[in-house]
């Protein structure tokens, strides 16, 4: 595809300093999610939940349609990127700010460090909206470490917001977490002994302006740049019993970070805390040090498989026993398959989800043709819409093609809903002939839900079928509203190559789009330029929290609003 015209960039410098067309959706400042601009994508709830978050680190594929041989390289056109380059440098000056914060990341994601300065200008800038400040920070933790001074230049500005944030006095407390993750993703060891003083003076002064998810996020940066000479911190971190209460309804606890960070470092003394903290009375510290155990446990780790076999039997708190099942099966450890299969016999309903899951990952090691057949079976006898929804993606994930005819029929004839977005992309794990593929063309072309067009198209990507390239361009050309349109942008960002970066840009272009379904185009543009498809974020999330409770403010929800 390039159909773009002469004079984009003139046309899209007008519409970045032009009055915007529409306006967003709500507050600019209140928006969470990248995705959401237009149309909501939709989270999903429970162990399903848990795999959309975590699945780019758990496949390990290239979701790009065009396929490319095992160990080479992707072909880029260099043209085509410095157009991009050159249109996001002017659409981050955009009047509206749903397309200035697009613009940003997507100038992050394309991974020049040139970009450096401009992103820290902005990150930097106490005028720009939070938004924009917010997309700035995770930008920068995109781009690489850069020259010594440019380096010097992203640290600063990421530090110096992060030391004024814990002291301030907005509730809305993303941006400097996300600062602080910034400095994580761009792996800049120089800003261990800044955030370890910053640590430090916030529990020995206990300032109650401090936000334990900045604290958290903060610990979390440690953990990820300073490995085994920061564990005495993050150490005392989890021993403090009671932590700051925040505002009337924002309490959280930093360590949720701390467990997650641990599980990032791996090593005998992190994973050694993990055991300690997964066998805590607390309950909020011990379900997130289980599913934290079961990413650096290993098939050869007895000592946290036994701790993790016993919270799956025993623990009386229904979200560890979920998350000792999801762990237990990531260890790939042999007792696995079948304590989680004498699991599944007498489990509630709510549980067997979870360990379906937990079973599928182990299978995805340890192929079991008993063990499969035991989950299709499930899948095929369950009378439960809901039960269905995660036996599908655990199906999709074990290679069970036994289930195959049961995921077909579970696809609703709206082509709508949860159960059509899992057996869209169970079908993208498992193969699919040309009825499946006619199938999922189907669900991308008449869905009028966004979040299964996403997972139709993801699936498609997943089998190198390029013509839904094709298929979301018409969408995009189309008079179909809005929602629908920026649904189909965002999902070619993700399945497209650097040959749609001039299609995209000429969309951007064009005076008869409005500016939220542009800012869809721009978050599009900047999933195309990004080269390593999400990675960067992605090990970023991967393992973090994933649902929410009442009393504990998730640190994680910028960024897994980003990922899925």
């Amino acid at each position: 595809m390039r159909l773009v015209t002469a004079g984009v960039l003139a046309v899209v410098a007008a519409f970045a300093s032009g009055a915007s067309a529409l306006a967003g959706p709500g507050s600019p400042d209140m928006d969470y999610s990248s995705d959401d601009l237009v149309c909501r994508f939709g989270y999903w709830d429970g162990c399903d939940g848990w795999v959309a978050t975590n699945r780019l680190a758990l496949l390990g594929v290239s979701r790009r349609a065009t396929p490319v041989a095992a160990g080479a390289a992707r072909v880029e056109d260099a043209a085509a990127r410095g157009k991009a380059r050159d249109a996001l440098l002017l659409l981050v000056k955009s009047r509206d700010d749903h397309v200035a914060a697009e613009a940003v990341l997507a100038l992050g994601r394309a991974g020049d460090a040139r970009d450096i300065a401009t992103l820290a200008k902005i990150a930097a800038d106490a005028q720009s909206t939070r938004k924009t400040r917010r997309m700035a920070a995770l930008g920068l933790g995109h781009l690489p470490i850069g020259s010594p001074a440019q380096a010097d230049e992203a640290r600063k500005v990421l530090v110096s917001a992060l030391a004024g944030g814990i002291r301030g006095t907005d509730e809305f407390a993303c941006f400097w977490a996300n600062c602080a993750y910034a400095l994580a993703m761009r792996g800049d060891a120089a800003a261990v002994p800044l955030l370890f003083d910053m640590r430090r003076t916030i529990v020995e002064e206990g300032d109650p302006r401090a936000y334990p998810e900045v604290v958290g996020a903060i610990c979390y940066a440690l953990g990820a740049l300073g490995h085994e000479d920061v564990l005495a911190e993050l150490g005392s971190q989890l021993r403090l019993r009671r932590e700051v209460v925040l505002r009337k309804v924002y309490a959280g606890d930093a360590r949720w970070s701390v467990l997650h960070a641990l599980a990032q470092m791996g090593g005998a003394k992190p994973v050694g805390l993990l055991r300690e903290a997964a066998i805590d009375k607390r309950d909020f510290v011990r379900c997130v040090a289980l599913q934290a155990l079961g990413g650096t446990g290993g098939a050869a780790d007895d000592a946290s498989v036994k701790i993790l076999r016993d919270a799956l039997a025993n623990d009386n708190v229904p979200l560890c026993r979920q998350m000792a099942a999801i762990g237990l099966g990531r260890t790939g450890h042999a007792s696995a398959g079948a304590a989680l299969a004498a699991a599944m016999d007498k489990a509630s309903s709510v549980d067997r989800r979870f360990i379906a899951v937990g079973l599928a990952l182990w299978l995805r090691r340890t192929p079991d043709p008993k063990l499969s057949a035991q989950l299709a079976a499930l899948l095929a006898d369950s009378g439960s819409a809901d039960e269905r929804v995660p036996l599908m993606v655990a199906c999709g994930l074990a290679g069970v093609q036994a289930a195959r005819p049961s995921i077909v029929g579970a696809m609703p004839k709206s082509r709508a809903g949860q159960a059509a977005a899992s057996a869209s992309f169970a079908l993208g794990l498992l193969g699919a002939g040309p009825s499946e593929l006619k199938l999922l063309h189907e669900v991308v072309a008449q869905s009028t839900d966004p979040t299964a067009r996403r997972e139709a198209a993801l699936a498609l990507g997943l089998l190198r079928d390029h013509s839904v390239v094709d298929q979301l361009a018409d969408i995009i050309r189309s008079k179909a509203p809005d929602m629908d349109r920026g649904a189909a942008a965002v999902c070619l960002g993700r399945v497209g190559d650097d040959a749609d970066i001039e299609f995209v840009l000429g969309r951007i272009a064009d005076r008869g789009t409005s500016d939220p379904l542009r800012a869809c185009l721009v978050h599009g543009l900047g999933r195309l330029l990004d080269r390593d498809e999400g990675a960067r974020l992605g090990r970023l999330v991967a393992n973090g929290r994933w649902y929410w409770e009442t009393d504990i403010v998730d640190p994680f929800s910028d960024l897994r609003a980003l990922m899925e």
